[in-house]
């Protein structure tokens, strides 16, 4: 083992450090990581900043505390201690110590706490063990999250001066980067495999301390309202204003190794924990949801051309470096600085790691090679697990119950925070030759002890109960991340609530928001089962309250409250009034709402509820906007269009992930169709009306079918009462209803209705004229028909339908004439995109104001159509398709349209072009089948 090895992975006692001290300044004007020590090629002391010299005691303190696992815990423990307010913060979700990327592309240290309320992001000094500065950023405040790879702008002198983070290396006093830098920097064989890039060409990406490539992951969070920004702040390195954060993982995370479960120096776990707490944050505020892209993460770092001439000619690399670009180099062995050799043509495929020239590190030059035995530790702890079962050199036996286990201290000690903590924290216990635990199972510890001689452990549905409280009582981390993959693995809806609670006991974190989440994505399910019934009021508040829970309707959520309260009604009804205020009952529709106060025996006992209902009931039936948003469930989000023209009328289905951007085939329509409209109603897709325009088909259609996405699969429903081409369909009070359309030169001015419990259509009133190609949509219970084309003239006008009186009333007419639009609710707005005005494919879009009946003109699209589908999801506009008119044919083009910046985007292309197909969109439903539990 070499002296860096060494000081590593021994530790010595602390009185050897007492009194050391690191004086090494950040340079902020340098992106050389010489600048660090302060010499230059010559071995003269750097303009830029003062020698700073360290002692060797210097040396070994750093790699003394970089190598304590429990350094960072209690660090932690203390800035919670410090720092979080519970009453104000909320409950600590998780804590972290991560690599934070300054604008000035400067890593630093910090440990990063996260609240339900807020982030907190501390500097510590590990040596003085103390926090230095802090800053608590609330998370109501976030408005943008990006998760992606860090990468720089094109054309950025930043990549070319590859300092720790492609930049100057800024270490502070009690950092823990510096010891692994020298680690690292010794030899090849000592960086991470994963981050030697065999694609640079410039020396310099080999000579510094590289913890990871340059496209490494990361996180940023950013408190600007959307806004860039400013100079002033984002070029000075002084300011404290600075609207955003970026982090990433902390090189200890590559020290420890990937696959060890070292979360805590992990960003991809922050940045699971911190989006998760951002969309809790945003629902229990009533703000706006965080928006969350997930998206490169570009550096915009400053780096002046006085700075960069600077580094070449005072504060060299290495004696051969150059500018990057011109310096190449055939062997890795230096060549005297004014040498030739020193710059041959060709460029090796990848440079060794090499020590800077003008540094005397007091090594004779000599030929050595380091080797590394892979087998050798494992047969070591063989040995040692032989020598414990045979009693040889054993110090200490466990006494734990009835049952005495043999063991050696050093083992206990290594792997076990909680056995070093006892053989050498000064305990009496350090001198005992029999130690008695209680509090713990036998049969657990002898596992647990197998498992720090041999690494493995055996993990079971009865052992896993006992062995989780041990790992976590002693320590042991790969012992509890067995246990919690374990459980993970066995999550069910009859056991997940279980697995909840025993994770938040014994603090498994991860466990316990994966269990959150399986709970969430299965409540349908979940709710049907004993645990849910054992539920605390308080914990029935908790769950239905969450924006993430999978429901069609909100019915599904109401019904689950009721059989909670039936389970055990005598002490349990006196607490519906609170448990029912967190039903969203304003989703309910009207007539369900009146059956509930009318027929049920429960509320028939609580007068305040049926109340409740009864003002819940009146703000429906005047149609007042709700006050609370609709659920945004825990599952994929997806796009379905059905049908459509190219050429001939089309029984294509395709589902389009808005997470991944990628479209999925389906089952095929049962009759190809074009014309044809689509809803989603209780987690089925009915698709509706329509003309088969193939050859040897000419026939409008009075066809209607469902498609189920769990069996994708088509069933026919009951059809309408007259063929309708061209028709609009909207989703109302848990009905479809279908309005207007054509039958051959017959143009509807009727209306019907589609019950999906009687599998029945009903005829309501009439609008006032007759519309094919009209856009219908939906807005606080109120059915909107907008445009089309009456068989004369392609129309301005719009109408509403009150389902009350079962009357339409006329509202303001549109800016433009137009048939064959998009029309589309989001919020209390309707927008109308594109068409067809009679002469010309319309690429404009108008927006109407359901509260103060006018309409206002908006971005237009960057391609004029008619015949397109337009739906919403998460807030934005997706135009997809059409017909473009003469000579553009039929588009598969997608146009993303986005509010609050009144701008249209590209999106994702349709799989092929086509008109006159049906959209809607639906969240994925996710069952858990008892025989194959796959969809996990």
């Amino acid at each position: 083992m070499d002296r860096d090895e060494h000081h590593l992975l021994e530790e010595g006692p602390l009185e050897r450090f007492k009194g050391a001290t690191l004086q090494i300044q950040p340079d902020l004007t340098s992106r050389s990581p010489s600048a660090c020590g302060g010499f230059t090629p010559d071995n003269k002391p750097s303009k830029l900043g003062a020698l700073c010299p360290v002692s060797v005691s210097d040396l070994e303190a750093r790699e003394y505390f970089s190598s304590r696992d429990s350094l960072v815990h209690s660090a932690i423990d203390e800035c919670v201690r410090l720092f979080i307010n519970t009453n104000t913060d909320g409950d600590l979700l998780g804590a972290w110590l991560l690599t934070e990327i300054s604008l000035w592309d400067t890593e630093k240290e910090r440990i990063v706490l996260l609240t339900t309320n807020a982030m907190v992001t501390i500097k510590y000094d590990f040596i003085a063990t103390k926090a230095l500065e802090h800053q608590k950023v609330p998370l109501p405040a976030v408005d943008t999250v990006v998760v992606g790879e860090l990468i720089y702008p094109p054309g950025s002198m930043v990549p070319r001066l590859n300092g720790l983070a492609n930049g100057v290396m800024s270490v502070v006093k009690g950092c823990l980067l510096k010891p692994l830098q020298e680690r690292w920097t010794t030899s090849a064989s000592h960086m991470p495999q994963d981050n030697l890039n065999q694609q640079h060409t410039s020396p310099f990406d080999h000579v510094n301390f590289e913890p990871r490539p340059r496209n490494v992951r990361g996180v940023r969070a950013m408190w600007n309202k959307g806004e860039p920004v400013p100079f002033s702040k984002r070029w000075n390195p002084f300011t404290n204003e600075v609207p955003l954060c970026t982090y990433t993982s902390h090189p200890l995370l590559w020290h420890k190794g990937r696959d060890d479960g070292n979360t805590r120096f992990d960003v991809e776990s922050f940045a699971e924990r911190l989006t998760f707490a951002l969309d809790h944050a945003s629902a229990s505020n009533g703000n706006p949801p965080c928006k969350i892209d997930y998206q490169p993460i570009v550096l915009q770092n400053y780096v002046g051309i006085g700075s960069m001439i600077h580094n070449r000619n005072a504060l060299g690399f290495l004696n051969f470096a150059g500018w990057p670009g011109d310096v190449s180099m055939e062997k890795s062995r230096p060549k005297s600085p004014g040498s030739e050799e020193a710059r041959p043509s060709k460029v090796p495929k990848a440079l060794p790691v090499l020590q800077p020239a003008e540094l005397d590190t007091g090594v004779s030059s000599c030929i050595e090679t380091n080797y590394c035995i892979p087998s050798y530790l494992s047969e070591a702890m063989q040995m040692m697990q032989m020598m414990r079962s045979h009693r040889m050199l054993t110090d200490v036996v466990l006494e734990v119950g009835q049952e005495l286990i043999h063991s050696h201290k050093v083992v206990l000690a290594a792997a076990s925070p909680y056995f070093k903590a006892m053989f050498t924290g000064g305990l009496r216990e350090a001198d005992m030759e029999r130690v008695k635990l209680q509090g713990v199972c036998p049969t657990a510890m002898a596992a647990l002890v197998r498992f720090m001689y041999t690494g493995t452990i055996n993990v079971s549905e009865l052992t896993v109960c006992q062995l989780l409280p041990a790992a976590t009582m002693f320590q042991i981390n790969y012992v509890i991340d067995a246990c919690c993959s374990f459980l993970e693995r066995q999550l069910d809806p009859s056991n997940a609530i279980g697995i909840a609670s025993f994770a938040q006991q014994h603090s498994c974190e991860d466990l316990f928001w994966k269990s959150q989440h399986f709970i969430e994505r299965y409540f349908t399910q979940v709710c049907q089962e004993e645990e849910f019934l054992q539920l605390s009021p308080a914990q029935l508040v908790n769950l239905i309250k969450r924006d993430g829970l999978n429901v069609q309707e909100e019915m599904q959520v109401y019904e689950a409250v009721m059989k909670w309260v039936r389970y055990d009604e005598e002490t349990r009804s006196p607490k519906m009034e609170n448990i029912l205020s967190s039903v969203r009952c304003q989703f309910l529709t009207p007539t369900f709402l009146k059956q509930q106060m009318n027929n049920c025996d429960v509320l028939r006992r609580l007068p305040a509820c049926r109340e409740y209902l009864a003002k819940i009931f009146k703000d429906l039936t005047l149609h007042k906007a709700p006050c609370e948003r609709e659920r945004k469930p825990n599952t994929p989000r997806l796009i379905y269009i059905a049908g459509g023209y190219l050429r001939h009328s089309l029984d294509k289905m395709e589902a389009y992930n808005v997470d991944n951007q990628t479209w999925r085939e389906l089952a095929k329509l049962p009759v190809p169709r074009s014309g044809l409209s689509g809803a989603f109603l209780k987690g089925v897709f009915y698709a509706v009306g329509g003309r088969n325009n193939s050859p040897g088909s000419h026939q409008d259609s009075d066809r209607v079918d469902k498609y189920c996405p769990g069996q994708n699969q088509w069933q026919q429903c009951a059809p309408l009462s007259v063929p309708r081409n061209r028709v609009g369909v909207a989703v109302m009070d848990c009905m479809v209803y279908a309005v207007g359309g054509s039958a051959g030169c017959d143009y509807h001015s009727s209306v019907e209705r589609y019950d999906p419990e009687e599998d029945k259509w009903s005829q309501v009133a009439p609008m006032h004229q007759p519309r094919l190609g009209v856009g219908v949509a939906v807005v606080n219970r109120l059915l909107y028909a907008i445009g089309g084309y009456d068989g004369k003239d392609r129309l301005d006008t719009a109408e509403v339908y009150h389902p009350e009186n079962n009357a339409w009333h006329m509202i303001a007419p549109m800016r433009t004439r137009r048939s064959g639009a998009g029309v589309v609710a989001l919020g209390n707005k309707i927008y109308v995109v594109g068409g067809y005005d009679g002469q010309n494919q319309l690429e404009t879009v108008e927006c109407y104001d359901t509260e103060t009946n006018t309409w206002e003109q908006v971005a237009s699209m960057s391609e004029p159509r008619s015949a397109l589908s337009v739906t919403t999801l998460d807030g934005k506009l997706y135009a997809m398709g059409g017909y473009g008119g003469q000579g553009q044919s039929f588009l598969s083009i997608v146009e993303v349209y986005y509010p609050e910046l009144d701008q249209w985007q590209r999106g994702t292309e349709l799989t092929c072009g086509r008109s006159g197909h049906a959209s809607a969109v639906s969240y994925h439903q996710c069952l858990v089948h008892r025989d194959q539990q796959s969809t996990k």
